[in-house]
């Protein structure tokens, strides 16, 4: 939640002002809602006449010099979403800086796991503007307790649990989170990317 919109004021200030090629990474390990974070940013600019949302399948994409090149010439921004980067972030940084700069400007919103983040600082020499965005799990002041509120709000406590305070809730969402259990069921914990349901037991 709080690096989900910390990833929306990136590729809002980002597109702002879309000088040069630009990558932002969203780098956590699995389950931390980074694919789900991606989506959401394709979501939000697929109506906006000022880009071209273009996400990546990296099983079958080559990113090329050529292919590059062929973005450039559209008639405006190209917003390119990669899911699953690791293996072609490589690749990717190589064309945008051996294609042709001419033409218009490529914002890359990258996803990939932690155990990738050596290699950022290689990827920063290939490309000069570049963005790490981390997701490392709930924020014990702020996405735990948004999530306390509005499960409390909305009735979607268990019973027991109804009357609770909300900073507690939080405290045992947070505990949770962390893999310690706590008051929290853990067998029965559904990932659902930015957020994550779980069943107080």
């Amino acid at each position: 939640m709080s690096s989900q919109t910390a990833l929306a004021e990136e590729v809002s200030e980002a597109l702002k002002d879309l000088t040069d090629d630009t990558v932002i990474v969203v780098l956590g390990p699995t389950g931390e809602g980074k694919s789900v974070a991606l989506k959401q940013v394709g979501i939000d600019y697929a109506s906006d006449p000022e880009v071209e949302v273009l996400q990546v399948e990296t099983a079958t994409a080559t990113l090329s010099q050529e292919f590059i090149v062929e973005l450039r010439s559209r008639d405006r921004p190209i917003l390119l979403l990669i899911d699953e980067a690791d293996l072609i972030l490589d690749a990717v940084c190589a064309s945008l800086r051996n294609a042709d700069s001419a033409g218009n400007q490529i914002l890359v919103v990258a996803c990939m796991h932690s155990q990738f983040e050596h290699k950022v600082d290689y990827w920063k020499r290939e490309i000069g503007v570049w963005r790490v965005v981390r997701f490392d799990g709930l924020d014990a002041d702020s996405d735990a307790g948004a999530l306390a509120r509005y499960w409390q709000r909305h009735g979607l406590l268990p019973g027991s649990y109804n009357g609770a305070n909300p900073d507690g809730v939080a405290d045992l969402i947070q505990t949770a989170s962390q893999g310690q259990g706590g008051g929290l069921s853990m067998d029965r914990c559904l990932n659902y990317g930015t957020t994550r349901n779980f069943w107080i037991g």
